[in-house]
């Protein structure tokens, strides 16, 4: 289903507004119309709220609007599919733990041009709401008021917008970290984005969109999703989901399966036991670490193997950017 979105507004007598959606194609936009004009009529008419619910695909659609928008997501993917920026990179933020008035938050000159596009930006966009931790929306909320926001009011009293699943993937923490155990257990209330001091001195508007665009037609579907993610399982839904299981099951050489798994490791395994399997030459490049940095918060393995075919591709890949950059 939808991501939900959790809007809220610190700007005095605001006369746009902006409305965000998701849908799984761009075909939908038009079915996605009466939605976002019933939440602008909403949102003018008073501070309803709504509850925010799952999610189903990653489009983004904006209502036209004079604000200044910065579109920013926790993961890299997700910032992606958006055409934004992590919040790490935005604000410059450590790769840690990070305590409150963190004295490596960055704190722009005056003509830098990130402080610049601060003081510019009416409204911040932040998906995949559900794995941002607590520590850093209070990092977020800092930056903003100490980079050309207004330092009396929260977030520097930028309109900020959440859009997210909490049923979703949660904050990634790490319990043999002190500083975090101390952060998550003594100074906030948890390690969830709402246990954020600054996000507890909001009054939020909530939205739900509950209608399904992925499986919107396979409704017997979507209420087994349903009663999985909200945890009102019962015997008869794991009775239908276990009709589907083949023990014997083994996809043919030239089947196209994708294999879904419960851990990295289950899927490190596979795709190693499948690369063994294709007899092509082999390149390996090891990543170069530099400074104080956490192994165990790399974004990706630190060995890279690529096999021949692939590393010609990426070399194509590359030349060709070199080329384009050069015209």
């Amino acid at each position: 289903m939808f991501d939900g979105i959790i809007l809220f507004d610190s700007i005095i007598n605001q006369t746009e507004i902006v409305i965000i959606i998701t849908v799984a194609e761009w075909t939908e936009v038009h079915a996605a119309i009466d939605v976002l004009s019933k939440i602008k009529k909403a949102l003018l008419d008073s501070h309803s709220v709504r509850r925010s619910a799952d999610a189903s695909g990653r489009r983004w659609t904006t209502q036209k609007t004079k604000k200044q928008v910065l579109k920013t997501s926790f993961t890299g993917i997700a910032a992606m599919n958006v055409g934004g920026v992590t919040v790490h990179s935005f604000f410059g933020l450590p790769i840690r733990a990070i305590i409150p008035n963190d004295p490596d938050i960055k704190v722009f000159e005056r003509d830098h041009p990130k402080r610049k596009m601060i003081e510019d930006f009416d409204t911040i966009i932040i998906d995949e709401v559900s794995m941002l931790r607590s520590d850093i929306l209070e990092a977020i909320d800092f930056s903003l008021r100490r980079n050309g926001g207004k330092q009396e009011l929260p977030f520097g009293g930028k309109q900020i917008i959440f859009v997210g699943d909490i049923f979703q993937l949660p904050p990634v923490t790490n319990d043999q970290d002190e500083v975090e155990g101390f952060l998550f257990n003594e100074y906030f209330d948890g390690y969830y984005f709402f246990d954020s001091a600054a996000y507890m001195k909001l009054n939020p508007k909530f939205f739900e969109f509950t209608k399904s665009y992925r499986q919107k037609e396979d409704f017997e579907f979507v209420r087994l999703l349903d009663e999985v993610r909200e945890c009102k399982v019962k015997a008869a839904t794991l009775d239908q989901i276990n009709e589907r299981f083949n023990p014997f099951y083994k996809p043919r050489p030239d089947e196209f399966v994708i294999m879904l798994t419960t851990t990295n490791r289950i899927a490190n395994t596979e795709n190693e036991r499948r690369l063994r399997e294709i007899d092509i030459q082999s390149y390996d490049f090891n990543a170069l670490v530099s400074g104080d940095f956490d192994e165990t918060r790399l974004p990706t393995n630190i060995n890279l193997e690529l096999l021949a075919c692939l590393a010609s591709i990426s070399l194509l890949f590359l030349t060709r950017a070199v080329l384009i950059a050069k015209r």
